[in-house]
């Protein structure tokens, strides 16, 4: 089977403003991005800065109405085009359907 057909969660095109913080035991990082292909259990984040799989982003949208923070743990990270980064996230938790729904909304 193809991996779309091992998807738990069905994908939304869409295309996000995001930024956040990593705060490690160091530092805290200033992140900025573009969130496509979204679902209740992921996304892939076009980052600004590379990333290291593993670590959990806190995630904030930027949009007309004020979202709940969503944690990512980035679980692969790719170079994408120079300055850029493709990170594939999991959220933990999931976000509800409702809140899903609230994150695709921002992109109308």
């Amino acid at each position: 089977s193809s991996v779309a057909d091992r998807r738990a969660w069905v994908r939304h095109d869409c295309l996000l403003p995001s930024h956040g913080i990593y705060q490690d035991d160091v530092e805290a990082i200033c992140w900025q991005g573009l969130v496509f292909d979204l679902s209740q259990g992921g996304a892939q984040i076009l980052l600004n800065r590379p990333f290291r799989d593993g670590i959990t982003l806190e995630v904030e949208f930027d949009g007309p109405e004020s979202l709940p923070i969503v944690r990512a743990r980035i679980v692969h990270v790719q170079p994408y085009s120079p300055g850029n980064w493709l990170a594939g996230c999991l959220f933990d938790p999931i976000v509800t359907p409702e809140h899903l729904q609230a994150i695709l909304d921002c992109n109308k």
